[in-house]
């Protein structure tokens, strides 16, 4: 069985990595660092930004033709929003840690 999406619909849960809400857009200026390259450990400051369209994030990465032309970005999912996702994650576990 493919585990491909071949349909969007609404089963899926999508949430905008730069701001963590399902109906707000976000600049670039937003994006904390994205982590694009092998071998270093450096980060691009307001890389892209992002935004959700029929259950989809939506990215600009123009800018970066080089993973741009892909077209499909979701191999980048974690690198282009590294940044702001490592907050994310401190915030839930000091939140969790807090209620126990």
């Amino acid at each position: 069985m493919s585990r491909r999406r071949d349909k969007i619909d609404d089963k899926y849960a999508v949430v905008n990595p730069l701001n963590w809400t399902q109906d707000q857009a976000a600049a670039s200026s937003e994006n904390m660092g994205a982590y694009i390259g092998i071998g270093s450990l450096s980060f691009i400051n307001n890389a892209v930004g992002a935004r959700i369209s029929k259950n989809q994030v939506i990215v600009d990465a123009a800018r970066y033709k080089s993973i741009a032309k892909k077209g499909n970005l979701h191999n980048y999912d974690y690198n282009l929003f590294y940044l702001n996702r490592r907050k994310n994650v401190a915030e839930r576990i000091e939140s969790f840690v807090k209620k126990i």
